[in-house]
């Protein structure tokens, strides 16, 4: 398993699994950013798995850089839901 994917899952699968139980109203609309974190973390999750059969270096670092930026998002997002916890 890559080894990104791995670090997403054991940092971000349990907050994930929360927001996707009590993030969203009665229609199943996201209630709030949490919807965010949820969206990005299965973003990242995908790309990552499509980038296993990449093979230029170049793509895989820019494509790091752009991760490192949403996952700086989610935990922001992250702190605002779960300080008072």
């Amino acid at each position: 398993m890559n080894a990104h994917i791995k670090y997403l899952e054991t940092f971000y699968g349990k907050i994930v699994a929360k927001y996707q139980k009590e993030a969203k109203d009665e229609r199943g609309l996201w209630k709030d950013d949490r919807g965010l974190v949820v969206n990005i973390y299965h973003m990242l999750l995908e790309a990552y798995r499509e980038l296993e059969t990449v093979e230029s270096s170049s793509i895989k670092v820019a494509f790091d850089k752009y991760a490192e930026d949403r996952q700086k998002e989610m935990d922001e997002i992250i702190r605002r839901f779960e300080k008072n916890d």
